[in-house]
């Protein structure tokens, strides 16, 4: 409710759990890439505080890899409009910022955008629509208040939503902890190097 959105998004029926025998005996493998380490590192935190009532604690979890995870934070926020000193959208900063994200989404698709993206952003009230084209759609998100506070992707990579994480956040004794860098090995479509 803070935040202005449902609790819950899609429902995705009948789906089996992959591992329901997951539990502190029968602990997983997290890898998450990009924005994903962050997130798997969250997730830990949460179940070792027992957040959802699950009796749940972090051995849960026997290792958190992280593949080019933006672990620190990223800069380019910032530039997608992001305040440097607060890491959060203004009104103005969230339309920029899901323009600038769509337009780098269809270079690096090479311009091959020739069907509906559905965002799965239900809960936010603004769920795909047959009739919507991508314009109409991304016009649509972008009136929403789904980019102001912190509740979003794009605070979620500032430097300043890490240090927070990283304030909130142990490392714990039991778990592996792994991370990849990685780089380009030969140039390609968005680099320059």
């Amino acid at each position: 409710a803070e935040a202005g959105h449902l609790r819950f998004g899609r429902t995705y029926g009948n789906a089996a759990a992959l591992h329901p025998q997951w539990s502190q005996t029968n602990p997983v493998h997290l890898v998450g890439h990009s924005m994903g380490g962050p997130t798997i590192f969250v997730l830990q935190q949460l179940l070792a505080d027992d957040f959802f009532g699950w009796g749940s604690s972090a051995a849960w979890v026997a290792s958190i890899s992280s593949i080019s995870g933006v672990l620190n934070g990223s800069t380019a926020t910032y530039f997608y409009g992001c305040d440097e000193q607060t890491g959060m959208l203004d009104e103005d900063g969230a339309a920029a910022f899901l323009g600038r994200a769509i337009e780098l989404f269809v270079r690096a698709t090479g311009g091959v955008f020739d069907h509906f993206y559905d965002f799965m952003l239900d809960q936010w009230g603004i769920a795909a629509r047959s009739d919507d084209d991508l314009a109409t759609y991304v016009a649509r998100i972008a009136a929403s208040p789904m980019f102001l506070g912190k509740d979003n992707g794009a605070y979620s990579l500032t430097v300043q939503s890490l240090l927070d994480y990283d304030a909130r956040c142990r490392t714990h004794p039991n778990t592996y902890y792994f991370s990849y860098a990685t780089c380009q090995t030969f140039k390609a479509l968005l680099s320059e190097h």
